[in-house]
This record gives C-alpha cells, sequence and structure tokens, in this order.
C-alpha cells in the first residue's frame, strides 16, 4: 500500500471516529453549547423548511482541527503537493 493511500485511509477513519463522536455528544447531551449559533451561521426559512448553513461554526472548527493537526505534528498542506 503506498505511503499517500494509507494516509488517506487515516484521515478518513479519523473522520468517521470524529462525526461520530459529534453525533453522539449531540443526541446525549442535546447539543454542543454556542456551536451552530455563532455569529455567521445562516439559516434561511423556506415554505415549511428552513435552510441552514453553519458558516461560522465551520470556520471554528476548521481552525481547531488544523491547529491540532499543527501541534500533534500531522502533515500540512504543502507537505502533501510536493
Amino acid at each position: 500500500m503506498s505511503r499517500d493511500l494509507a494516509y488517506f485511509l487515516r484521515l478518513t477513519i479519523a473522520i468517521a471516529v470524529l462525526t461520530a463522536i459529534v453525533t453522539l455528544a449531540r443526541a446525549y447531551f442535546g447539543g454542543i453549547p454556542y456551536l451552530g449559533s455563532l455569529p455567521g451561521d445562516l439559516s434561511i426559512p423556506v415554505g415549511g423548511a428552513e435552510i441552514y448553513f453553519p458558516l461560522g461554526s465551520g470556520v471554528i472548527i476548521s481552525f481547531v482541527l488544523l491547529s491540532l493537526g499543527h501541534f500533534t505534528g500531522g502533515k500540512s498542506h504543502h507537505r502533501l503537493i510536493e
């Protein structure tokens, strides 16, 4: 198995585990405090439904995950391209 494929599989498994943890936390605690109600999170009512764009929460989650990857010695984007 190539090194890139192994990295991709580890990344996919990590994302799946993180998704499961967030889903369980939302089910058990009734939601993650402040996540989804930050400035920049948009909700647009359309008919009887509501379209939700968690832009502010996405930026915060992205920052936290990138910082975690940086401090734990994960690969950065510029090393993947080379």
